[in-house]
């Protein structure tokens, strides 16, 4: 092998324990694609999270860097190991060769000289075309990465503060990518110029003549044909292979979202029947927070017009026992009127003294001047006396319960007023009246005596006794046994008359007292539970309103969430069309480089263009040329039919110690 070729990449390295013939392994198509194995030629899984797409892009701009600064050495090492391959090195230090038999030497050899000068100008040529064509593809590459990188940018939003980093890299790796390419078209030129002079150069200094030895000892068209066609079917079965492969990933990937689409509209469809039962609860605790608040506003009205009744009827109660507290003083009035009579008694008085002074005016006539005279007087004094005593008794009495009974109104009328229940109270009253309407009755009949008595004293002078001193002795101790009982009668009557006022009077007032206590208690108790009542519905209304904050939460959060989801799905078919469009044109694309592959291989395996290459060669190209074209040419047979082995695989890619 020749100095400075190049070692084994990783993917041939990864390739080395493989078992199958695939003719992208053998070393013969190196050169046309040196790193077609590795990971940046097959389709990648593109990553649409910033992240991802941020790490993706950061990884390819450091691989491209290191690629377009180590494009001189590679192209150095790739020429080397071309030259290698090409040359005769490859049959003798590899494994292959070492193993391969050697074909029979032909007749038609030149010199050692000229075989070596040829060989270094054809190797030189090739190592030129590898060249040219490896910059091709470099410059392929780097046009499609400008691609892509320019459809990512594109896909950022512009006024987005999250995608304006990730654009600055991209534009970055879009101006590398742009003069990586421009690198890669002036090496193109630079190739193509070399080429072209070489292959000029090369053409001159073959000569025009050809002998038919050299066209007996030519390729055999039909044998390469085979191995062409060989060739390219299996690299149409491994190319529709892996397309198949591709093609079932997709619609794997396809079916995968169309199901975690149809769970999402599952999730949604919850979703709708969870926010119904909500505005349905919400819809009936609303309703029920209604009816609460009529049942209570209806109470308030109940408990209110109860009250308000209950006063009119205290009220109404009130009224009617002043009514008859008022008529029963009435009738006290009327039976406590004419009770001792000044006129009638004044009459009587006079009357009694004209019949006194008339019989005192007899008794003088009859000469008894002195004893006339003293009893008149006395009776005269006497009955002076009772009437200012009667009179006085009329008139302090009277007054008196006058104005006590009055007070005791005023003030009875003052502290009943807006309590009820007096009817018990107006039952004993009406028993006191009876009762004093007896003692009453009873002074009347003890006055109608005391009238009777009077009247017999009256009719006494009509009919005078012979002892005059005495009857009249006796009239006067009877009319002050009677004032006296009368006095004592009246005195005590009206003190059983005051105390039983007094007694009635307090419990009353304490009847009244315990009932204004009652009615308080019950209106501290009806303003407590209307307290209560109204703080029970502040309670309800503060529930209700919170209840409904909490749902009208509940019901935005629900709508955020749906809202999100929708954003999601739309993004979601907006990344489906996306990948869509995406997949088609790498579809487009695999389809344009099959097409342009199958033109290459048909245009370069078709029988006149290797017809014309043929004649060509055999035209210009000396006798040694063919003879050194044809043992190169059994030598790839005899590495072909060892590819057959179950080995083959394994002994291919070993080096030789030099290399390593």
């Amino acid at each position: 092998m020749v100095k400075g070729a190049r070692r084994p990449s990783a993917s041939e390295s990864r390739y080395r324990g493989r078992r199958t013939s695939d003719f992208r392994d053998h070393p013969r198509y190196w050169s046309r694609s040196p790193d077609r194995d590795d990971d940046r030629y097959r389709p990648e899984r593109r990553d649409y999270s910033p992240r991802d797409r941020r790490r993706s892009e950061d990884r390819r701009s450091d691989n491209d860097r290191s690629q377009v600064e180590d494009k001189d050495s590679h192209s150095y090492s790739h020429r080397a190991n071309m030259s290698s391959v090409r040359g005769n090195g490859l049959s003798r230090s590899s494994n292959q060769g070492r193993d391969a038999p050697l074909p029979p030497a032909t007749t038609h050899e030149t010199s050692p000289a000229n075989t070596s000068q040829k060989e270094a100008e054809v190797k030189s040529l090739v190592d030129l075309l590898c060249d040219r064509m490896w910059w091709f593809m470099q410059c392929e590459q780097e046009n499609k990465k400008e691609k892509k990188l320019r459809a990512d940018q594109d896909r950022c939003p512009p006024g987005n503060s999250e995608s304006t980093p990730l654009s600055d890299i991209l534009s970055i790796q879009i101006e590398q990518s742009q003069k990586a390419r421009k690198k890669c078209s002036d090496r193109i030129n630079a190739s193509d110029s070399k080429l072209l002079l070489g292959i000029g150069r090369f053409m001159e200094k073959q000569p025009a003549c050809q002998s038919a030895a050299a066209q007996e000892n030519g390729v055999k068209m039909d044998d390469l044909e085979d191995q062409l066609e060989s060739f390219r079917r299996s690299f149409k079965a491994s190319y529709d292979k892996h397309l198949e492969e591709e093609i079932v990933k997709v619609n794997d990937s396809f079916q995968s979202l169309q199901k975690e689409t149809t769970e999402l509209k599952k999730c949604l469809a919850v979703e709708k029947q969870r926010n119904d039962k909500l505005e349905k609860r919400l819809e009936e605790l609303e309703q029920k927070f209604d009816s609460q608040s009529k049942k209570q506003d209806n109470l308030i009205q109940a408990a209110s017009s109860k009250d308000k009744d209950v006063i009119d009827k205290a009220v109404a109660d009130v009224a009617e026992n002043s009514e008859k507290l008022k008529h029963a003083h009435k009738r006290l009035d009327d039976l406590f009127f004419d009770f001792v009579n000044k006129e009638e008694l004044a009459n009587a008085l006079r009357q009694f003294d004209d019949r006194a002074s008339s019989y005192l005016d007899g008794t003088t006539s009859t000469g008894q001047e002195e004893a006339g005279s003293a009893p008149g007087c006395k009776t005269r004094l006497c009955l002076q006396q009772l009437s200012d005593s009667f009179s006085r008794l009329e008139s302090s009495p009277q007054q008196d319960v006058e104005n006590s009974t009055l007070q005791c109104v005023i003030t009875l009328q003052k502290k009943v007023e807006g309590f009820a229940e007096t009817t018990q109270n107006q039952s004993e009253q009406n028993k006191l009246t009876s009762s004093a309407l007896k003692s009453l009755e009873d002074s009347l009949s003890r006055m109608s005596s005391l009238y009777s008595e009077m009247n017999s004293v009256r009719n006494q002078p009509n009919n005078p006794s012979p002892a005059p001193t005495t009857s009249q002795s006796d009239v006067d101790d009877k009319i002050q046994r009677l004032s006296a009982s009368l006095k004592e009668d009246v005195k005590a009557m009206m003190q059983k008359r005051l105390a039983k006022v007094a007694t009635d009077l307090g419990s009353f007032i304490d009847k009244e007292r315990l009932e204004r206590e009652k009615t308080s208690e019950k209106a501290e108790k009806s303003s407590a539970t209307v307290q209560l009542l109204h703080q029970t519905v502040d309670q309800l209304r503060t529930l209700a309103t919170a209840s409904v904050g909490r749902l009208n939460g509940q019901v935005d959060q629900q709508a955020r969430a749906i809202h999100s989801c929708n954003d999601s799905i739309a993004a979601f078919d907006s990344r489906l069309q996306h990948l869509a469009r995406e997949n088609a044109e790498y579809a487009e694309a695999l389809a344009m480089q099959l097409q342009v592959v199958n033109t290459w291989q048909c245009n370069f395996t078709t029988k006149p263009l290797y017809r014309d290459i043929v004649e060509h060669i055999n035209a210009t190209m000396p006798t040694a040329t063919v003879t050194q074209i044809s043992l190169l040419n059994s030598r790839v047979d005899a590495i072909e039919g060892l590819l057959k082995y179950d080995d083959g695989a394994m002994r291919k890619r070993k080096l030789p110690p030099s290399v390593r």
